[in-house]
C-alpha cells in the first residue's frame, strides 16, 4: 500500500516544485508512513511524490521515487504488489540488468526498459504506477486489469496531475472543485460513484486495464492493454487444474516481509482462501472473524462455523465481537474517511481496524469469488426476470412504463419502488442488472437529487452504460451478469472501497482470487467446483445459505421505528451523501 503522485506542466511559463507536490503526497500519509519522497525534473516540468508502506524490501533500498540501476534516467512511483517479480527478476538479470534493491519496483523499472508496454502484459498482481522517462521525455502510466489499484487524473491549463486519491488531488490550487452531475447521479443509481466519474469534474479515474503515455506537451495517448469482454470471448474454459492454480495464486499472495493473515468468515471464499494459506505457509497463519453482538444464537452469526474451519486448517483464530454502540462511534469516522461516498465496506472497516490490533499489514480475502463464480443471487435472478413469460409478455404489449406509474406509489411502502420498474426493466442484462443492483431508478432520481443539469448528466451516465454493456451482448447471460459484478460491482465499488479502508488502517489487502491465471476458470467453474479444490473443511459452510452484513441499515431501523427494514438502505444511502457533502 503506498501514495504516488505525478505533476507535468505542460504550460511553457510554469514550472513545478516541491511546494506543488508536497500537499497532495502528505494528504495520502496514511497510505504509507515508512518513508516519502520527492524528485523534480532538472528542467521543473516534471514532479514526483512518493508515501511508502513497506511489504517487500522494506530497507531504504526501497524508497521511492526510485532510479533504474541500468539507466539512471528511468524514474518510478508505485503502489502495489507484483506477485511474479522474482521470475521476471531473474530473467532479466539472464539479459544483464542491474538491481541495486529486492523489491518488485525496480523489476517494473527495468522490465519497462526491456519490454516498454509489453511489460503489462507479463505482470501479475496489483498495481497503479507512474514511470518517467526522462529520455523519451514522457510520463508512462498504467493500472492493472482487475482495477485492484486505484488512479486518478485531473488536467487543468497549467499541469496534469496523477495521484491515488481523488481528495489528494484536490489539495492542489491548481484543481477545480466545480462539481461532476455525473458522479453525484452515479452515485444515486449504485450507492458508488461509477469509473471514470468522480464527485469533480477535473478528475477522472484511469481506467483499469489501460495505460497512458503523456508527452511534454501534455498529449496524453490512452491504449487498453486488457479488457474482460476480449478476454471471456477469446480464451477457452478450462476445468482441469483448478485446485492447482488457485493453491498457486494463493502461494504468489503468500510473499511479504511483514507480517500476515486471512479474514475468515463462514463463507465458501474466505474459507478457500485460508485453507490454501494453511496449506502453503511455512508458518501457523492468523485468521480472523468478526462478529456482532446481537447476532449471537442466530442464523446470522457466522463466527461459529468460522472457528470450526479455523480448528480443522489448524490457524492462530481470533473473534472479535463488535456490538451497537461500536458501530454507531465508528460510522462518522468511517464516512468522513471516504475518498469517494459508497455504501458499503462498513464490515471491512471493522475488519480491518481488528487486523491492525492484531499487528498484520498484510491481510487475505476471499473477495472475487462471487464475482468470477456466480456467486450472488443476481445470477439466477436476472435469468428468471427474461424469461418469465407474464413478464415479458406484459413487456410485449408495451405495459413496462404504464405499469411502474401505476404501481410505484402502491408498492414502495412495502418493498423496495426500483421494484415498480420489473416489467420496464427485464428487455436486456444490463437493464435487469440496474434493477437488481442499483439504489435509486432513473426515473426516481429527479425527486432525490436537486441539479440544473440532472437531466443532461442522468443520460451521460446511462449512455456510458448502455455502451459498455454493448461490448459483450453477444455473450451468454451468465457471461454478462459475470462482467458486469466485475465491473460495475466489484471495481467500481468493492475493490475501491477495499484500497481506502485499507490505507486508513495502515493494512494491505489482498485477493488472491482476482488472478489472470484464475480467471479463466471463471467460464465454467461455480462456487462448488471452488470448494472442491479443498478437503478438510466443514461441509456447513458449502451448504449455508449466503448472508451478508447490512450493519449501518440494523441500526436505523432500531433508531427509526416508523421506517421498516426495506427503507433502511435508502437511509444509509442518504447519510452518506449528506455527511460526505458536509465534509
Amino acid at each position: 500500500m503506498c501514495g504516488l503522485v505525478a505533476i507535468l506542466s505542460h504550460k511553457f511559463s510554469h514550472t513545478v516544485n516541491e511546494s506543488d507536490l508536497s500537499p497532495i503526497r502528505d494528504f495520502m500519509n496514511s497510505r504509507g508512513r515508512d518513508d516519502h519522497g520527492c524528485f523534480i525534473s532538472d528542467n521543473k516540468k516534471v514532479g514526483l511524490g512518493h508515501r511508502r508502506m513497506s511489504i517487500i524490501d522494506t530497507s531504504d533500498q526501497g524508497h521511492q521515487p526510485m532510479s533504474s540501476a541500468s539507466n539512471e534516467k528511468i524514474k518510478i512511483i508505485y503502489n502495489g504488489e507484483i506477485y511474479n517479480y522474482l521470475t521476471l527478476r531473474n530473467e532479466l538479470i539472464s539479459k544483464g540488468y542491474k538491481f541495486n534493491s529486492e523489491t518488485d519496483t525496480e523489476v517494473i523499472l527495468n522490465g519497462y526498459l526491456e519490454w516498454g508496454e509489453k511489460l503489462l502484459n507479463r505482470l501479475e498482481g496489483m498495481f497503479a504506477f507512474v514511470i518517467y522517462d526522462e529520455n523519451k521525455n514522457l510520463l508512462f502510466v498504467a493500472r492493472d486489469p482487475f482495477g485492484i489499484k486505484p488512479l486518478y487524473i485531473s488536467v487543468n491549463p497549467k499541469n496534469i496531475i496523477i495521484a491515488s486519491q481523488v481528495k489528494a488531488i484536490l489539495q492542489s490550487k491548481d484543481v477545480s472543485k466545480e462539481r461532476c452531475s455525473e458522479g453525484h447521479v452515479s452515485f444515486f443509481l449504485w450507492g458508488h460513484v461509477s469509473e471514470p466519474y468522480t464527485f469533480y469534474k477535473s478528475i477522472k479515474a484511469v481506467k483499469a486495464g489501460t495505460f497512458l503515455i503523456i508527452n511534454h506537451e501534455g498529449k496524453i495517448i490512452e491504449k487498453e492493454f486488457f479488457n474482460i469482454s476480449t478476454y471471456y470471448r477469446d480464451n477457452n474454459f478450462k476445468n482441469e487444474n483448478f485446485a492447482l492454480a488457485i493453491g498457486n495464486s494463493v502461494k504468489k499472495h503468500l510473499v511479504s516481509d511483514v507480517s500476515l493473515g486471512v479474514f475468515l468468515s463462514s463463507g465458501i471464499d474466505s474459507s478457500v482462501v485460508a485453507y490454501h494459506v494453511a496449506k502453503n505457509s511455512k508458518e501457523k497463519i492468523k485468521t480472523l472473524s468478526i462478529g456482532f453482538e446481537n447476532f449471537i444464537n442466530t442464523d446470522l452469526d457466522e463466527t461459529v462455523l468460522a472457528l470450526k474451519t479455523s480448528r480443522q486448517i489448524g490457524s492462530d483464530h481470533k473473534t472479535s465481537f463488535i456490538n451497537d454502540d461500536s458501530l454507531k462511534n465508528e460510522m462518522d469516522n468511517f464516512i468522513s474517511k471516504m475518498d469517494q461516498p459508497t455504501t458499503d465496506g462498513f464490515n471491512m472497516w471493522l475488519a480491518c481496524k481488528e487486523a491492525n490490533k492484531m499487528g498484520c499489514k498484510v491481510m487475505l480475502t476471499g473477495l472475487g469469488g462471487d464475482e468470477l463464480f456466480s456467486g450472488y443471487p443476481s445470477f439466477n435472478q436476472i435469468p428468471n426476470l427474461l424469461n418469465n413469460k407474464l413478464v415479458s409478455t406484459l413487456r410485449f404489449l408495451n405495459m413496462g412504463t404504464i405499469l411502474r406509474k401505476i404501481s410505484y406509489p402502491i408498492i414502495k411502502s412495502f418493498v423496495p419502488p426500483k421494484y415498480a420498474g420489473i416489467v420496464e426493466y427485464s428487455s436486456s442484462v444490463s437493464n435487469a442488472f440496474l434493477l437488481r443492483r442499483g439504489f435509486y431508478m432513473p426515473w426516481e432520481i429527479q425527486k432525490h437529487l436537486s441539479l440544473n443539469d440532472i437531466d443532461e448528466a442522468l443520460s451521460n451516465v446511462l449512455c456510458d452504460y448502455e455502451m459498455q454493456a454493448k461490448e459483450f451482448q453477444d455473450l451468454s447471460i451468465n457471461l454478462q451478469i459475470k462482467i458486469l459484478e466485475q465491473t460495475k460491482y466489484m471495481k467500481d465499488k468493492l475493490l475501491k472501497d477495499m484500497d481506502w479502508i485499507g490505507y486508513e488502517h495502515e493494512i494491505e489487502l489482498r485477493t488472491p482470487l482476482l488472478d489472470l491465471n484464475i480467471l479463466n476458470f471463471s467460464m465454467g467453474c461455480s462456487k462448488t467446483d471452488l470448494f472442491n479444490t479443498t478437503s478438510d473443511l466443514p461441509i456447513e459452510i458449502l451448504r449455508r445459505s449466503k448472508t451478508g452484513f447490512a450493519t449501518p441499515s440494523k441500526i436505523y431501523s432500531r433508531e427509526n421505528k416508523k421506517s421498516n427494514r426495506r427503507k433502511t438502505t435508502r437511509a444509509w444511502h442518504s447519510e452518506v451523501y449528506e455527511k460526505y457533502l458536509s465534509i
